[in-house]
């Protein structure tokens, strides 16, 4: 799942194991083994439309590479422009009506920008978002994730605030263009949870509201950001407590620390919209270097957590790819010292499969906290 072209990779992770009766999925769907060139650094995925197949976003090589339903692997695509003698590379990906656009970055240079493809991978148009904002309010480096909500964007970007000679990390909300909108929900200290964590799918929409994934200190919790700012009570118990800070200096040696030390915590890693309900995803370690992974699902108007569902995998990391049709589970190796984790295969779930796993009868699998 999603910091990907600033070093750190998903490892997604956490779970108390045994915490209420969860739903399974029967007959369970195979796993298909990919096929083709190895790839070792995949930061997020998406499905192309039509959902045939899954683009998958390798920042480091900066390049996407197509995956089909069947796990070949197809020929990478290096659609990045350059400027300055620096090339862009992928941040996170974002579905819309007609195209699967992906956010790009440079290393040193502003004005990050998007590309649209269509099913065939055919570029449908190219956007720069540097001049979503007014010069006088600052600069936009970066963009890790990005909802529309009601005319405005809620995204985690990297954002160089006007007279001030460093940037930083920061949820924001703004109507693209228009001068005096931009709004800092949370700003992300740098060497804290919450910003080493902003690779990941921490954001989620539904029709009613954006929520967030808070790895605040004071406790783990789902924040609904917008149309107004409120802190759901429900979450699974014992799930609460954010992972240990950052050690040491910033860097390749910080960064592999912190994942190796979520390798072996139970943590919710990433946050998902289906219809109307907010999926929580966490993986709990089994101590064998393979992990338990399930979704937990959260009624965010009644502030209700209403059952959970254990994902057909034991892969100690994954990438969760959601679709309309169907979802994807993209299984990964272990985590390597260079933050590399092999994609080894594929295993798909129908949409319809995933909504009807809730129908059954199954008691809470964690309780609201008060």
């Amino acid at each position: 799942m999603r910091g990907k072209s600033l070093g750190i990779v998903f490892a997604l992770c956490g779970l108390l194991a045994g915490e209420g009766r969860a739903q399974h999925l029967s007959p369970p769907p195979d796993s298909v083994p990919v096929k083709g060139e190895l790839v070792t650094y995949v930061s997020d995925a998406a499905w192309l439309p039509g959902e045939e197949r899954i683009l998958i976003n390798d920042p480091r090589a900066r390049k996407l590479v197509p995956l089909r339903r069947d796990g070949q692997l197809e020929a990478p695509w290096s659609p990045f422009p350059g400027e300055g003698g620096d090339t862009a590379c992928g941040t996170s990906f974002v579905r819309e009506a007609d195209a699967t656009c992906v956010f790009f970055a440079y290393l040193w240079q502003p004005n990050p920008g998007k590309l649209c493809f269509a099913a065939d991978g055919r570029t449908l148009r190219r956007e720069s978002l540097g001049d979503w904002l007014p010069s006088k309010e600052g600069k936009l480096f970066k963009v890790d994730q990005l909802l529309s909500f009601g005319g405005e964007v809620v995204g985690s970007v990297f954002l160089l605030p006007p007279g001030e000679s460093e940037g930083g990390l920061g949820i924001v909300r703004l109507r693209p263009k228009v001068a005096g909108s931009l709004a800092v929900l949370r700003r992300l200290q740098t060497q804290t949870v919450p910003a080493v964590m902003t690779g990941r799918p921490l954001l989620a929409a539904t029709a009613t509201g954006v929520y967030y994934l808070d790895f605040d200190q004071g406790g783990l919790a789902v924040v609904q950001l917008l149309p107004q700012e409120r802190r759901l009570r429900a979450f699974p118990a014992g799930l609460a407590t954010p992972p240990p800070p950052p050690s040491g200096v910033a860097g390749p040696s910080a960064a592999w620390t912190f994942e190796s030390t979520l390798e072996s915590l139970p943590v919710p890693l990433g946050l998902f919209a289906l219809d109307d309900r907010l999926l929580l995803l966490t993986r709990s370690p089994d101590g064998r270097g393979t992990a338990r992974w399930q979704l937990f699902r959260l009624d965010p108007q009644a502030d209700r957590l209403e059952g959970s569902w254990e994902l057909p995998t034991r892969a100690p990391g994954i990438l969760l790819v959601p679709g309309e049709k169907r979802w994807a589970i993209l299984e990964l190796g272990e985590l390597q010292p260079l933050l590399e984790r092999k994609l080894l295969s594929l295993v798909e779930i129908p949409a319809s499969a995933l909504r009807r796993a809730w129908s059954a009868a199954a008691p809470p699998a964690g309780q609201a906290r008060r």
